[in-house]
């Protein structure tokens, strides 16, 4: 049927309620109509030649009875669509509703594949395979799998999603040949099949490397590494678009360390003994989800301790709250943090409120001094600042003086009243 200047909907005779859509664009699709609660609904079963007739009108006659029961089959598609419109919404919510016991062969590869994520891949696998894992599957084999039940996957299917990742290079497929013994070797556990589909489909042999860097090469990148910082030094007068400021010594703690990008990325503050000189890696950021530690030469530990961003902290925080002076983005970005940053006057915004009384009375032109001011100024003043418009002049004088003595039994510095 071609496409004309006008959508079109015919209807077929055999399956009630079910339309063959035309769109002027020449996309062909199969919906079914029907009334749920008195009203009219549409769901759509997928797109033609992918799905053929005979398959349509069986989906329009398995929702017709859905409705019968009294369940409405569109809005079950809608409560399913998220897991592959956002795959990296949170590996555990998206699969919470599947039980991998109620897995039988008739289950669609859609439900089989949440019910292996939530029993093998996500607990067993790193942050960043769970996330490889679900980009190769949900994006090149879902789309035309998602609806079939498993047992009906032979090895054609499976070859058709290999051939296609090989035009996208030969690491594309040996990565989704992985992907796939993987899915299959789960559902053969659980007996959803009886052979893997893609069980004697080779891998193609990647040439190992064995370029290293010579003496020459290591001094180049060494010495490009520090230009980074001054190269991001010049860019921030321009006020353009940089980098972010520890990209540099991340690039020379990788050829140091020899660990993973991931790890010295999300290295923080409490993982580094300076008086050991070691690093430990917590196991939930390691492939082999044990711990590990690596052992800091002397330039490595003079790298981390030259460090401005949040060298002091344990932790970088999730959030920072600011007024909204646009000034504070720009120091944000200064100092290369990559956290939410919620600017409004109306939250609790500490370092705000804390140097609001200090405007009076304080004249700080150093950023740092201001920084390391405000930083302790709010804890302080809280110890010698009474209402005194709730106290009398006896209660606020003892106040005061139990306030210069806890001060002076805590930092065995006593201060003139």
């Amino acid at each position: 049927m071609q496409p004309t200047a006008k959508r079109r909907e015919v209807p077929d005779n055999v399956a009630s309620g079910l339309y063959f859509i035309v769109q002027p664009s020449g996309a062909k699709s199969w919906a079914v109509r029907y009334r749920f609660a008195r009203r009219p609904c549409k769901l759509t079963l997928g797109r033609y030649p992918a799905v053929d007739l005979n398959t349509a009108r069986d989906r329009a006659k398995a929702a017709i009875e859905a409705v019968d029961k009294g369940t409405n089959p569109a809005l079950r598609k809608k409560a399913l669509r998220p897991a592959l419109a956002h795959p990296g919404a949170g590996h555990a919510a998206e699969v919470a509703d599947i039980k991998a016991e109620d897995l039988t062969r008739e289950c669609p590869v859609l439900d089989v594949w949440k019910g292996y994520l939530k029993v093998h891949l996500v607990p067993e696998a790193t942050e960043s395979s769970v996330a490889r894992f679900k980009g190769i599957f949900e994006k090149h084999v879902m789309p035309s799998w998602r609806d079939r039940a498993i047992a009906g996957i032979v090895k054609a299917d499976a070859l058709v999603v290999v051939d296609a990742a090989l035009l996208r290079g030969q690491s594309a497929k040996n990565s989704t040949i992985t992907v796939l013994s993987s899915f299959f070797n789960w559902c053969m556990d659980r007996n959803l099949i009886e052979h893997s589909p893609v069980e004697r489909v080779k891998k193609i042999k990647m040439k190992s490397r064995k370029r290293k860097l010579s003496d020459d090469e290591i001094r180049i990148f060494w010495r490009g590494c520090d230009a980074l910082g001054s190269a991001i030094e010049v860019v921030q007068k321009t006020k353009a678009k940089k980098p972010a400021a520890q990209f540099g010594p991340m690039f020379q703690l990788l050829l140091l360390t020899g660990s993973r990008r991931t790890e010295v990325a999300r290295m923080e503050r409490n993982e580094v003994n300076f008086r050991t000189r070691i690093w430990t890696i917590p196991g939930k950021r390691t492939k082999t989800k044990e711990e590990h530690q690596v052992y800091l030469c002397d330039t490595a530990i003079a790298i981390l301790k030259a460090l401005p961003l949040l060298k002091k902290a344990a932790k970088v925080p999730r959030v920072m709250i600011t007024d909204k002076l646009k000034s504070y983005g720009a120091a944000r970005k200064d100092m290369g943090l990559r956290i939410e940053h919620r600017q409004h006057k109306g939250l609790n915004n500490r370092a705000e409120n804390s140097h609001l009384p200090t405007r009076r009375r304080e004249r700080i032109r150093s950023p740092r001094q201001v920084q390391k001011f405000l930083s302790i100024h709010d804890q302080v003043a809280n110890l010698f600042h009474f209402p005194r418009n709730k106290l009398s002049a006896n209660e606020y004088r003892t106040a005061r003086s139990m306030a210069f003595s806890t001060w002076a039994e805590i930092a065995a510095a006593p201060l003139v009243a």
